[in-house]
């Protein structure tokens, strides 16, 4: 069994995000970098997309300020995006599994307290993952230290990430999306039901990545009577309950089935997923870390002209997935019953081609 690892910095120094690089980083007492700060990617991480340099200039050095603490390095835990959130964000929270944060310091250039982050939260409750994850591991506006300046500390702990994107990942990556999911939805019981759910991209706001033609696919598993779920409509709460409630989830590949990360129960998910000719394979690696079953049908291609919208063949998503649903024996709900949503407020991998 592979155990994850954390490296000690003594005299290290942590550097904001914007002075030399797009993420926070760790240099050494000898002002080289510690490549395991990094955002790294890849097969065997060889993609460093922090793309710092080896060692820090000598305009960076000379604004460093020295302070008298110990610092734990998380790393992007601050991340905007929901899917990065749930794989690079919490890939450092592993070590807080079996050790206390008390006497440290958790740096990083954007304070996650902000009353803008708060309201942001309040309006809309699915951008809240970031401080609830930490909360879930009792960290709280004492415990960060927010900086735009260089700061040398007398050690700074930085641990390896439980998942590196397309890449691997480690099963404390999944005891921390769990621990998270627990603590956010306690006490509610979880209860089983099997219609399928269709995870629907039809309402993103325009900024998001588009497909068109996924109407009628939506339409297509609503005259079956799958539950039409939006996502980004639903609080993180709800999204929990959701992916532990139900076993059969659909949609375009998204971020949407990150949330997958947070299902706890002891029952096996099949996901079918609509995808372009290659997708990113941090879905497999996912479902292959939960036993899930998966299915892939390939009919998402770009948008002519079009660098940002997808189009989605209607008629092979919807034929593929009549095959794939009478395969695993779906028995959807009647179409008249009412949505999820609405019912919710009452209380490796065998990846398949198709």
């Amino acid at each position: 069994m592979e155990y994850l690892k954390y490296q000690v910095i003594k005299n290290g120094i942590f550097v904001p995000k914007g002075l030399i690089s797009r993420q926070d980083i760790v240099y050494d007492k000898n002002n080289e970098i510690v490549l395991e700060s990094c955002v790294l990617r890849g097969h065997k991480k060889s993609e460093n997309v922090t793309n710092p340099p080896k060692y820090l200039p000598t305009e960076i050095e000379e604004r460093i300020e020295s302070i008298d603490e110990q610092l734990l390095f998380l790393g992007q835990f601050m991340r905007e995006h929901y899917g990065h959130s749930l794989t690079e964000g919490v890939s450092r929270y592993w070590y807080l599994l079996d050790h206390s944060i008390k006497n440290w310091k958790i740096p990083t250039s954007s304070n996650p307290f902000t009353m803008k982050r708060l309201i942001k939260s309040i309006l809309m409750p699915s951008s809240a993952h970031c401080k609830k994850a930490m909360l879930a591991f009792n960290i709280n506006y004492r415990d960060i230290l927010c900086t735009q300046k260089p700061v040398r500390a007398n050690r700074i702990i930085v641990p390896q990430c439980s998942m590196y994107n397309r890449h691997k990942i480690y099963q404390k990556h999944l005891d921390v999306t769990i621990k998270i999911a627990k603590n956010i939805i306690s006490p509610i019981k979880i209860k089983q039901d099997q219609t399928p759910v269709y995870l629907s991209r039809t309402k993103l706001n325009r900024s998001m990545k588009g497909h068109q033609g996924e109407k009628s696919v939506e339409a297509y598993c609503k005259k079956l009577g799958c539950n039409i779920v939006y996502p980004e409509q639903l609080s993180l709460k709800q999204q929990i309950v959701l992916i532990n409630t139900h076993d059969i989830f659909i949609g375009c590949i998204g971020s949407a089935f990150h949330s997958l990360l947070f299902r706890f129960v002891d029952r096996k998910a099949t996901n079918i997923y609509l995808t372009e000719e290659s997708n990113n394979p941090n879905y497999k690696l996912i479902d292959a870390l939960m036993h899930n079953e998966s299915y892939y049908i390939r009919c998402i291609s770009l948008a002519t002209g079009n660098t940002k919208d997808r189009v989605v063949d209607s008629e092979k998503a919807i034929s593929n997935l009549s095959n794939i649903l009478q395969r695993i024996k779906v028995k959807a709900k009647d179409t008249r019953s009412r949505s999820w949503k609405h019912t919710l407020t009452g209380y490796g991998s065998k990846g398949k081609n198709a």
